[in-house]
């Protein structure tokens, strides 16, 4: 290395000394100078000479007996490896620091900001790939042994049966990429630039590239973080008897070798659960935030609307609202009780004077009931323009009136958020045969289905399908897509919901269970029709109607959060938009796929839900 960076170091030797110190007490562990402990100020003092002996002449025998050293007594005293290299590496932080803050104005500053950065990178991977280099030797000559079992330890009680709803490839895909980034945290290359790039066109780091992979995949499926972790410790296990059957004769060599991984892994496994709980709670505070400006939205106009029609105070002055005041509204009572009088003493007078009565009297009464009419005028007149505002008052209460039952529908949404959070109660994921979800959801709606007259069809295949899931959650999207079919299919003339007397079509309800003979919709109205079909790999419901449809390209916007299709807010105002949204990700925690085709407005709808099937031979093996 040249002269100048020697300089530098030698330059300020006890500045950097003082931080690596102050680094190793704070960030790595602060018993390392108290009583007899691994690190003493002359050990450090020796360590950074050894450094530049290393910089200068190309010269590492004493840095790495002295690093071998600190290993063996770090085992010794159950001081875990993560520590010995913070140790080590406590010297590039401190470098660091020393150099932007004392030499910053320095003409060489950038000179020696990137070799000394080189150097530092070149000493950390050195010394992790020191220690971690046996153990992954010996991993990568047994790999297929590895990947093969713990892929198929994967889906059990011995990591996490939640791992069942993925398929082989699935699994396969997440045990050989935890197995090369083990390598990598076992080297210390993790940190080092991968093939993928981030959202300004900077390669990202092999760790995060394999942490936003993994998170991408499992955070939309509902993994709790324990089984990812549970899942990358696995490897700890597999790889353990392989070690030891490699090194059963050197058993200092064992211990260290398996130290060394295990260290690696709780790495590993803390990033990963670090990344996926930082990606919940994003998400968390991303659907809350959605919500409540949905809310905002709502009740903006709603107020705006409200203050308009009511009288409000500003700047000391009462704007007038549309909205008759308590005064008024007696004026316009006693102005209905004068008119009432005129017409009764009309009545009377014209009597009087068909029969020759005191017509006088009775003019005289119609004058004075005249008068008191004739005197209610002005105050008429300043009320008569509210009174043609009626519709429009109607119309700011019925939007009000709107926002808050959409507000509320939404809070209560909120709250059941914050409940599930609060509760964390652990999910039982168990086989559950989708038949009997099926019928479950199809019997539910048959009542609402009679009510509009519509011809309500469950085709369903006899043959029995199973798919691992949280039952009670799965329940939910199959009912909720077959309550909106019903509720977006207009009701059959003559139905009780058709404002028409009569009890519907008289038949309302397919027949359960048996294909029809033609389980379509062609040119018939007012029907739905719910199939499912069990197939080798996996079981297919969908949930066909003859309602609204969907209008071109607004597809996505039904799974939206806060959203719905424009034709679905002129059929139904009601609806806070959040139903389907948390359908699609019950279906996707369930590793299923949840879409939507229409060929247009008013040309109906056909939702679809594809899981994967449990196997029979898994089933078969649970049961036993």
């Amino acid at each position: 290395m040249a002269s100048e960076e020697l300089a530098f170091l030698h330059r300020y030797r006890d500045v950097i000394l003082r931080r690596w110190k102050e680094n190793i007490r704070q960030s790595v562990n602060p018993d390392f100078f108290s009583g007899d402990s691994l690190v003493t100020d002359d050990l450090l003092a020796a360590i950074f000479t050894y450094i530049l002996d290393a910089l200068d002449q190309n010269h590492f025998h004493d840095l790495n007996r002295t690093f071998d050293t600190l290993v063996d007594r770090a085992y010794a005293k159950h001081i875990s490896i993560k520590d010995v290299t913070g140790l080590l590496f406590g010297f590039i932080h401190a470098t660091e620091v020393t150099l932007d803050t004392d030499a910053a104005a320095s003409r060489s500053y950038d000179y020696l900001k990137k070799t000394l950065g080189r150097f530092s990178r070149d000493l950390r991977n050195v010394y992790s790939e020191r220690i971690g280099r046996q153990a992954a030797d010996i991993m990568f000559s047994r790999k297929d042994h590895i990947l093969a079992k713990w892929q198929r330890d994967i889906p059990t009680e011995a990591v996490s049966t939640h791992f069942s709803v993925l398929s082989r490839d699935e699994t396969m895909a997440l045990v050989s990429a935890t197995f090369e980034m083990a390598v990598h945290m076992l080297l210390g290359t993790e940190d080092q630039p991968s093939d993928v790039i981030d959202e300004v066109g900077k390669p990202k780091s092999r760790l995060l590239a394999y942490l936003d992979d993994q998170t991408d995949f499992f955070e939309p499926r509902g993994f709790a973080i324990s089984s990812i972790e549970r899942a990358i410790m696995h490897l700890e296990e597999i790889a353990e008897p392989i070690l030891f059957d490699r090194l059963q004769w050197h058993a200092s060599d064992y211990r260290k070798a398996l130290w060394v991984l295990r260290s690696a892994m709780k790495r590993l496994a803390l990033a990963f659960s670090e990344h996926y709980n930082q990606r919940m709670m994003n998400n968390y505070y991303e659907e809350v935030s959605k919500m409540l400006h949905r809310i905002k939205n709502k009740i903006t106009p709603a107020q705006t609307g409200l203050q308009t029609i009511l009288p409000v105070e500003f700047d000391g002055r009462v704007q007038e609202g549309m909205l008759m005041t308590p005064d008024e509204a007696q004026v316009l009572q006693s102005a209905c009780e004068a008119n009432n009088a005129l017409l009764a003493a009309a009545e009377r007078a014209a009597q009087a004077v068909k029969s020759g009565g005191d017509a006088q009297a009775a003019a005289a009464e119609l004058r004075t009931a005249a008068q008191a009419a004739q005197a209610l005028a002005p105050e008429l007149e300043l009320i008569r323009s509210k009174l043609d505002m009626v519709d429009l008052v109607e119309e700011f209460i019925r939007d009000a009136l709107e926002a808050a039952e959409l507000s509320t529908d939404l809070a209560k949404d909120l709250q059941e958020v914050q409940n599930e959070l609060i509760r964390r109660e652990p999910p039982v994921w168990e086989s559950v045969c989708i038949n009997d979800l099926v019928q479950r959801a199809f019997d539910e709606s048959q009542v609402d289905a009679k009510q509009r007259g519509l011809d309500y069809i469950l085709d369903m295949d006899s043959e029995r399908g199973y798919v691992f899931a949280i039952e009670r959650q799965l329940t939910l999207p199959l009912a909720q897509v077959i309550s909106n079919a019903i509720k977006y299919t207009p009701a059959a003339p003559g139905s009780p919901e058709s404002g028409a007397n009569g009890n519907g079509n008289g038949n309302g309800i397919g027949n359960p269970g048996h294909r029809s003979e033609d389980a379509t919709i062609d040119t018939a109205e007012h029907r739905v029709l719910v199939t499912l079909t069990v197939n080798p790999d996996s079981v297919l419901f969908s949930c066909q109607d003859s309602g609204i449809g969907i209008p071109p390209g607004e597809e996505e916007l039904v799974f939206a959060l806060c959203e719905r299709c424009s034709n679905a807010k002129e059929f139904n105002k009601h609806g806070s938009g959040t139903g389907l949204y948390h359908d699609r990700k019950i279906v996707e925690q369930h590793n299923g796929k949840i879409w939507v085709e229409s060929k247009g407005a008013d040309q109906g709808s056909t939702f679809y839900v594809k899981l994967p099937r449990y196997q029979a031979e898994q089933h078969a093996a649970k049961a036993a």
